[in-house]
């Protein structure tokens, strides 16, 4: 019998190489668009956003508390954390998550009937807030707006601009 000789070939043809590529590219892709990471980065940014108003509300509390129910005086976001930072009810003033500059607002102290309300507030800007349709919160042109009051001690959110007249009942929405 004769040796029968045999070429093995190892490895992948350049067809081969670029089919796996090419595959890989597109589930890449479907990833990224379904992982969405702009809406991540803004869902990140409300959370913070809610979060802060929390501790300031909780510190606008514990002032009103330890000055026999009344309000801090300040009118605006940089007197208000300047206040209550310098009263020792906050260990840190609250900063813009996206760095854009003044995020928060501050309504002090008005009479809106008895007692004095007081509001802060800020936008929300993630898809779950913001979109073009349902199940976001608000329908865009809308904006999406996180507040909390002295009125109802509660916070939520808001299609609109929120005022000190307004509470955490409808037409606003709860967490």
């Amino acid at each position: 019998m004769s040796k029968l000789t045999r070429n093995f070939h190892f490895g992948f043809t350049l067809i081969e190489l670029l089919v796996v590529i090419a595959v890989m590219a597109v589930i890449a892709a479907a990833v990224l668009v379904a992982i969405n990471p702009v809406d991540k980065i803004r869902a990140g940014q409300d959370a913070k956003v809610q979060s802060d108003i929390a501790q300031v509300a909780g510190a606008i509390s514990a002032y009103e508390t330890g000055n026999n129910g009344t309000l801090p005086a300040w009118t605006d976001w940089t007197a208000i954390s300047g206040g209550l930072l310098a009263a020792g009810e906050l260990t840190a003033v609250p900063q813009d998550p996206d760095g854009t500059g003044a995020l928060y607002t501050y309504t002090g102290a008005t009479t809106v009937g008895p007692p004095p309300t007081a509001l802060v507030w800020s936008r929300l800007q993630s898809r779950k807030y913001v979109g073009t349709a349902l199940p976001s919160k608000c329908i865009s042109p809308a904006l999406a707006y996180w507040f909390w009051n002295t009125a109802s001690g509660q916070a939520c959110g808001s299609c609109a601009v929120p005022t000190v007249a307004m509470t955490c009942v409808s037409p606003q929405w709860l967490p």
